[in-house]
């Protein structure tokens, strides 16, 4: 019963928040609620909607779920009553041939949700499960009997014997299906009579015929290459980009996960591919170490416009020194017009994320004027620096924004050494931190101050800028009104020193914005700086967030 009770607060939470009940100073008892606010509770309850994160939650969830429900329909009559006669309490259903347990229940919530739409997991087999040959038979059967109702059907594991028997399948009308996600291993040209409200397609790189003719009015792919070899990769995108539908929106690559003592193979493609033209194409993501060697090759394949978001998470693992393919390829490769002008890039944006040595990623986002990388970047490779006045991608650039979470980073010096000279036209600098980053920053104003040898010592680095902004917010210390002040802002001081340090070389600062600053502080800043402004984005509450 805890994850009733959980519900509940979350209920009364929301409500509250809301400003739709005033019960904040008193616990209402909830056999006085009235029935619609305990649908909402129980509805909570259904971890089936709430807790699935990703596809190793499917089973554990739906185990949950049966728990739970069988916890409501069993505390009293009232409850048992109201449960069984609301269908939206039932229409998130998993089947797996394997447990009859679970295999009954999955039928039961079928007939309870009546005609509403569904959403289907199908676990063929779990680690060591097995399943009669006719109770496989009745769960494609039932799959089919209910595919004019299904909403999202997403199917994981190893189909074994099943996969031979929906080989070829044609699942009939699916009016209401907007997703579908194949998980690990392909399942041939599985599809449906008609899809025309399928919106979003997860599939494996094996299998690019499986809703080969749904394609017509999809938005989002994510074809995953993480259970398939490179050898399946180079048979399989032709034919991938052969059936890609000219009006898709989001295209996500996920590579293969490799573990320490695993040798990367770099795949090969052919070279007489045909790329496929996206011009509607709002999103595109590369992931994973099985594409790292051949990321810019890959995105030869499509054609994509200027405005496309591309976004990178590219491995850097100590066990595997796989270099990444120069920037410049991964910003140019696929353009549909190379023959513009190079974008250009007005926004830089610099996540200092800790996370342990092991398991760094590469994070490079290029969007409309702006790109994005995390400190692993630095230097892209052993050697090759990511920021230098040699750059071009960096030569236009005017705002620069730096988010330090947390203390503890790695790489600064090698972020503060390279950084600012890359910048001549920086002209807005943003430190965005978490508390306690007064390290991280010092070295950071240190190198802003620096004067390199040869240089006239009144000389500032980035002469250019002009405003410079602190923002402090900590989910472990949120402030409680609008009034109230983080609790040992350290890094306020470095910045009322370099403000002067800029002012007495006659480069002063015209702007300084402060989050949660005193008025004393503010009061110290103008003397140095011409405009003095403090910003409160966020109060206590309901966490609603705010400019002052």
């Amino acid at each position: 019963m805890r994850l009733l009770f959980n519900a509940t607060d979350r209920v009364f939470a929301h409500i509250t928040c809301k400003g739709q009940s005033k019960a904040g100073k008193h616990r209402t008892s909830i056999e006085s609620l009235p029935n619609e606010t305990l649908i909402e509770i129980f509805d909570n309850c259904n971890v089936m909607k709430t807790r699935i994160w990703n596809d190793r939650d499917i089973l554990p969830t739906s185990i949950f779920q049966r728990i739970s429900i069988l916890a409501i329909t069993h505390t009293c009559s009232h409850w048992r009553n109201l449960t069984l006669s609301t269908p939206g309490l039932w229409t998130h259903i998993h089947y797996t041939p394997d447990n009859e347990r679970l295999f009954e229940y999955a039928r039961t919530c079928e007939r309870r949700s009546q005609d509403l739409p569904l959403v289907v997991y199908f676990q063929t087999f779990r680690e060591g499960g097995q399943a009669s040959t006719d109770l496989i038979s009745l769960t494609i059967y039932t799959l089919m009997s209910i595919c004019p109702r299904v909403r999202k059907l997403v199917v994981n594991g190893n189909l074994g014997s099943i996969g031979e028997m929906l080989w070829g399948t044609v699942m009939g009308e699916a009016p209401f299906l907007e997703e579908v996600q194949i998980i690990r291993q392909p399942i041939g040209d599985l599809s449906f009579k008609s899809a025309p409200s399928l919106k979003r397609v997860r599939l494996g790189v094996s299998s690019p015929f499986l809703i080969a003719p749904n394609f017509t009015n999809l938005t989002s792919l994510v074809i995953d290459i993480r259970y398939a070899s490179c050898q399946d990769l180079r048979v399989a995108l032709p034919e991938i980009l052969a059936a890609l539908p000219r009006g898709l929106e989001e295209l996500a690559l996920r590579g293969t996960r490799y573990t320490n003592r695993q040798r990367v193979s770099p795949c090969t493609f052919e070279q007489n591919v045909t790329p496929a033209i996206l011009r509607r194409l709002r999103k595109f993501v590369i992931s994973g170490e099985g594409l790292n060697p051949q990321v810019a090759e890959v995105l030869s394949c499509f054609r994509i416009p200027d405005t496309t978001l591309r976004q990178f998470s590219l491995p850097c693992h100590r066990h595997l020194p796989i270099p990444p393919p120069p920037l410049d390829r991964l910003v140019m490769a696929g353009r549909i017009d190379p023959g513009l002008r190079r974008p250009s890039f007005k926004r830089l944006h610099l996540i200092c994320n800790h996370r342990h040595p092991e398991s760094e990623h590469r994070y490079f986002a290029v969007g409309m004027e702006a790109l994005t990388f995390n400190h692993t970047c630095i230097p892209w490779t052993d050697h090759a620096p990511l920021f230098n006045s040699a750059n071009p991608l960096l030569s236009e650039v005017e705002e620069l924004a730096i988010i330090v979470p947390m203390r503890y980073v790695k790489r600064v010096d090698e972020v503060a050494k390279y950084l600012f000279p890359a910048l001549p036209l920086l002209r807005k600098f943003t430190f965005s931190t978490g508390g306690g980053c007064e390290t991280v920053l010092g070295k950071l104003v240190e190198e802003l101050s620096r004067v390199a040898e040869g240089e006239d010592p009144g000389s500032a680095r980035c002469p250019l800028l002009e405003e410079m902004s602190l923002l402090y917010y900590n989910p472990r210390d949120p402030p409680q009104s609008k009034w109230d002040g983080p609790h040992g802002l350290t890094e306020l001081p470095l910045v009322l020193e370099f403000a002067e340090e800029r002012k007495k070389r006659g480069r002063g600062l015209r702007k300084v914005v402060v989050e949660r600053c005193s008025e004393g502080d503010l009061l110290a800043l103008r003397s140095a700086v011409g405009e003095v402004r403090g910003v409160r984005r966020w109060t206590g509450g309901c966490g609603i967030a705010e400019a002052g």
